[in-house]
């Protein structure tokens, strides 16, 4: 669901003279001309950086949404191999898809501005938050990025992508990322999830979409 840009939210990954920094500046002369957040590049790991490159060259000129950020995963994780980090390899275990089309080959020096579809926005933007609050370890890992986009609602881009019930996969990314090692507390977690209305595994009466 790629909706107009003038809803849309503008991320800038660009060096500020404080290391870490994220403000919300007038993006005179971007592409959009929306006001935009602008991040330091090393609060956003590396491959989650190049997956926002290569979403933003899948949506194109329209905000990318949920379903466009998963496939960008999963075709990096395809790309990848056995080198993909963690996270990019266990998504691609849970969501199998074999007809994905050739990964797109961004700019990389001129893809550092990200117009995101609100609704996915939002949590992007907690796990930048999230990475900002850690004492070491302040970056947005791909274990925070994927759960950004499994957590985003009201975009019906996901479900066109699944196989599977989105809520079986969302309990399936929570049950992983608790059995690893994580810079971020399971406590937080878990409010991410219920920040979000979707409920904890073995704990829904009600499933979230």
């Amino acid at each position: 669901m790629q909706g107009p840009r003038e809803q849309a939210r503008v991320i800038r990954v660009a060096r500020s003279p404080k290391a870490g920094a994220s403000k919300k500046v007038k993006a005179a002369g971007t592409r959009w001309g929306e006001d935009v957040q602008e991040v330091e590049p090393s609060l956003i790991q590396r491959h989650v950086r190049e997956a926002l490159r290569v979403a933003q060259a899948l949506a194109e000129d329209r905000p990318v949404d949920a379903g466009t950020a998963l496939k960008a995963t999963l075709m990096l994780s395809r790309d990848e191999g056995s080198k993909a980090t963690g996270a990019f390899q266990r998504i691609r275990e849970l969501v199998p898809l074999e007809d994905l089309p050739a990964t797109p080959d961004p700019d990389a020096t001129a893809m550092q501005e990200f117009l995101l579809w609100p609704p996915f926005a939002k949590h992007f933007e907690h796990a930048l938050g999230l990475a900002r609050d850690r004492e070491k370890r302040r970056s947005v890992w791909g274990r925070d990025w994927i759960a950004s986009i499994l957590l985003t609602r009201d975009d019906p881009s996901l479900s066109e992508l699944l196989s599977q019930p989105l809520a079986d996969l969302r309990d399936a990314w929570f049950r992983w990322v608790a059995s690893k090692d994580s810079p971020t507390s399971m406590d937080r977690y878990e409010q991410w999830w219920r920040d979000a209305g979707v409920p904890l595994p073995g704990d829904r009466g009600v499933r979230a979409g």
